[in-house]
């Protein structure tokens, strides 16, 4: 199937979505991202020190789906 018509069945599949009603099932998981810089690597294991910053919690798992679903 040549790209050109590829790309317009996917959109028409998409459009047929709009009005209809979907029931996503699934685990609701809480991602939690953390951020900093890298201090050093223990002496213990190989692992690197981190110095954080921040954390962000974001939805995962079937929660990141119906996030993907309505935006």
């Amino acid at each position: 199937m040549k790209q050109g018509r590829l790309r317009e069945r996917l959109l028409r599949l998409i459009e047929e979505f709009s009005g209809k009603r979907l029931l996503v099932v699934g685990d609701m998981i809480a991602d939690e991202f953390v951020y900093g810089k890298i201090d050093r690597i223990s002496r213990e294991a190989p692992v690197l020190i981190l110095k954080y910053e921040e954390s962000v919690i974001l939805p995962g798992g079937g929660a990141n789906a119906v996030n993907n679903i309505a935006t």
